[in-house]
């Protein structure tokens, strides 16, 4: 049995249907605006946490050069030697992708510290190297007691700690964005699903009116 329906539900439904589209509309925009900040603050995140890698990885590739070199004058073992070149080859690697990362960016400076103590370990290194491969053992010996290259390796290892340090704390800010964003996330997709739900029944209302 059907009921003839006044021709203001018609005007109501109507209403619904378009106050339906506008704010589905203005839900979609608004869930777009935050999936892009949400997307934005996620890949910061990345990349924060990815500098932060390569900088601890360029400190323990030059780490590990020194003490393969002083393995290599001590024991004259060739595969101390080239454990160091490879250590040395990974350095040059990771201290270039830290400046990639950093680039145009306030931690450049930081990083240019890094990479200009860390040539200077390099270079003191490969005195070394260059002593012992040409028969003055003693002198490699009395360089490495001396440890000229400790300093410029300490310049390396506290450099590394200040951008580990403002890498921590832009990560947890970036952490905390996207954390932020995520609720809000699944807000905008319960507001858009409700609203598409109104628009739905709002056709069935004018339908069921004719």
């Amino acid at each position: 049995m059907r009921f003839n329906v006044p021709g203001k539900i018609k005007l109501v439904g109507l209403a619904l249907i378009i106050a339906a589209v506008g704010i589905a509309l203005l839900a979609v925009r608004e869930y777009r605006r935050q999936r892009r900040e949400g997307d934005r603050a996620y890949t910061e995140m990345i990349k924060l946490q990815d500098r932060a890698v390569a900088a601890r990885n360029a400190v323990a590739a030059l780490e590990d050069a020194e003490v393969r070199e002083q393995n290599y004058v001590l024991t004259a073992e060739t595969s101390y030697l080239e454990a160091y070149k490879s250590s040395i080859a990974e350095w040059q690697d990771d201290v270039g992708v830290l400046e990639v990362q950093t680039e145009n960016g306030p931690l450049l400076p930081l990083v240019h510290e890094i990479s200009k103590a860390g040539d200077r370990v390099v270079s003191e290194l490969a005195e070394i190297v260059s002593l012992y491969d040409g028969g003055s053992r003693e002198k490699a010996l009395d360089r490495i007691r001396k440890s000229a290259g400790i300093v410029y390796l300490e310049q390396v290892r506290e450099t590394t700690r200040k951008i580990e340090e403002i890498d921590d704390q832009d990560v947890n800010r970036a952490t905390a964005k996207f954390r932020q964003l995520s609720p809000l996330l699944r807000l905008g997709e319960s507001v858009a699903g409700l609203f598409c739900l109104t628009l739905v029944g709002a056709f069935i209302l004018i339908f069921e009116s004719r």
